[in-house]
């Protein structure tokens, strides 16, 4: 319980931070705010007595969030000059990896 309480306190500084932060990108506190409320239902999960329950909504709010991250990084290198094309294929193995996770989330 403390560990999931802790967990909380972290992820919401990483959620208000990202807001703070001018450098954070909308796609990037998206992200902060699921994984902030993803901590808070898994403490609240612990509580009622039900750890690892899956939610489903809150899957799918995490794989767009992740998914528009991906995108977003991805485009910045397709639009810098000189990035090596290891990291480009990196990039767009990780947007495919979100396309599918998402896909088998709405499908289920």
């Amino acid at each position: 319980m403390l560990q999931a309480e802790a967990d909380v306190a972290s992820a919401k500084q990483a959620f208000q931070e990202a807001q703070a932060d001018p450098g954070s990108s909308p796609e990037d506190v998206q992200v902060a705010l699921y994984e902030y409320k993803a901590a808070i239902v898994a403490l609240q999960d612990l509580k009622d007595g039900t750890p690892g329950k899956f939610h489903r909504s809150l899957e799918i709010e995490g794989a767009k969030a992740y998914l528009a991250q991906a995108q977003m990084e991805l485009q910045v290198l397709y639009n810098t000059s000189g990035v090596d094309q290891g990291d480009i294929a990196q990039a767009e193995a990780r947007v495919a990896r979100w396309q599918e996770r998402l896909a088998e989330l709405k499908a289920s």
